[in-house]
């Protein structure tokens, strides 16, 4: 393992985190394996040589002896096994499993050497990470490293910077993203990110960069069921950093269009949006790589109206507090209640006329707005199950019985393993539609 004691008051250099990252990576072989299948043909023949305790030519001259002569057996082999087993200990097994199907018969002694020094390739630790694979772990990017790496050491780089530092930011990200790949064997690699945190008293909490954003005050006033909708969306799928004021939201690629619109209700250039992979475990522990698109921004009026608005905890990815109905949801539902009181209704048709009278407020100016916030969020972490079928999920069980006496919805909260669903109902589900119709269209009724 990679030695990783330092005294913090002494440097440590971006240059070093990065090469320390790489040695402790390069030693769980058989997870970058799993990442990158094509790397463990990268072990060498003349590794696979010193390792059976000969010259570095010796596999090369047997490969060649065995093209001439296919039917040519290999000899030493319990000399490999022996010294198998002293190098790899019981990580060996595979490879003496090997050994004893060529012994049998079931391949040729090409195909023992290829298959061998694959599986060499898998188990041993001996391939070196590249900068390319170490991007592609911690922020799922292959440039990352290797842009960093060449920004600091080539001067004639147009952003050479032989102090650069990476942000809290990026730093997180890379913690994140290890922790899922590796789980508990990421001990390590957590402990040199939170040295190089503590070395460097200069880290910035991101980038230094500065944007125009055209429409700073969009949140200022609740009036518009666009805003509504972005709100609800928001509370969904966006976040907060709070120490810098930066918000941000991360859809799938295929969802590229909605985030585009956001962009575009902001006043944001549609080049602000980066696409990542993000690496998650799905139901059966296996690690999915999945494309995203992501856009994220520092703007203190919209930050401060966000907060105002008590989102905060709906939004904060790393607030442990449980989701909750925003109050400003709660005032508008009173403005809509006192708007049925005296007759104020937007449309009186066939849907206005199936609803019982405790949800006629849904087509009210003011109901119109909830249901867009409602619609945002739906859109956000809901699931369109064709016709008028709907629901909405949440890990929070208490925020989903919020959603059912708020909005008078009959269904009950159900649970499934850690996420928890509520349905809709054909009803409300046409009154979200109503409410604006500008939102996701895979979630819109099909026929629409």
């Amino acid at each position: 393992m990679v030695t990783i004691e330092r005294n913090v008051d002494l440097s440590y250099s971006t240059c070093e985190l990065i090469e320390d990252l790489r040695k402790e990576l390069k030693l769980h072989s058989e997870i970058l394996a799993d990442l990158f299948p094509a790397r463990v043909k990268c072990y060498k023949d003349y590794w696979l040589s010193e390792l059976w305790g000969y010259s570095k030519k010796y596999v090369f001259t047997l490969k060649d002896s065995l093209k001439k002569n296919p039917n040519k057996q290999i000899y030493a082999l319990q000399k490999l096994e022996k010294k198998l087993e002293e190098e790899l200990d019981i990580k060996c097994l595979s490879c003496k499993n090997l050994i004893k199907a060529y012994k049998e018969g079931k391949f040729s002694g090409l195909q023992f050497l290829e298959y061998i020094r694959n599986e060499l390739g898998r188990i041993s630790g001996k391939i070196s990470l590249t900068f390319e694979e170490l991007g592609y772990i911690v922020v799922g990017s292959a440039r990352y490293i290797t842009g960093i790496w060449d920004k600091l050491n080539y001067p004639r780089n147009v952003q050479y910077n032989s102090n650069y530092k990476i942000s809290f930011e990026r730093l997180n990200q890379f913690q994140e993203n290890l922790s899922i790949i590796l789980g508990e064997k990421a001990q390590k690699c957590l402990e040199m990110i939170e040295l190089y945190k503590k070395s460097n008293k200069d880290l910035k909490f991101t980038k230094n960069q500065q944007y125009t954003i055209k429409n700073p005050n969009f949140f200022k006033k609740l009036n518009r069921s666009e805003v509504l909708y972005w709100l609800g969306f928001l509370c969904a799928d966006g976040y907060l950093i709070h120490k810098i004021r930066r918000i941000g939201m991360e859809l799938s690629i295929k969802d590229r269009d909605i985030l585009e619109k956001f962009t575009r209700a902001l006043g944001l250039t549609l080049d602000r949006i980066k696409v990542r992979i993000k690496n998650t475990i799905d139901q059966f522990g296996k690690i999915t790589r999945n494309k995203m698109c992501y856009i994220n921004f520092i703007c203190g009026p919209i930050y401060n109206d966000l907060i105002s608005y008590g989102i905060r905890e709906a939004t904060s990815k790393t607030d442990p507090k449980i989701k909750r109905i925003p109050q400003v949801i709660y005032d508008l539902i009173s403005e809509a209640l006192l708007e049925v009181s005296q007759g104020k209704f937007l449309l009186k048709d066939s849907r206005f006329l199936r609803l019982t009278k405790e949800r006629k407020w849904y087509y009210t100016f003011s109901g119109r707005l909830v249901l867009a916030w409602l619609l945002g969020f739906y859109d956000g972490d809901g699931h369109y199950h064709g016709g008028r079928s709907a629901m909405i999920g949440s890990s929070s069980k208490s925020f989903l019985k919020e959603i059912k006496e708020a909005f008078m919805i009959k269904n009950p909260v159900r649970s499934y393993n850690n996420s928890k669903s509520i349905s809709l109902g054909p009803r409300l589900f046409d009154a979200l539609m109503w409410s604006y119709s500008n939102s996701m269209r895979r979630k819109r009724l099909l026929n629409e």
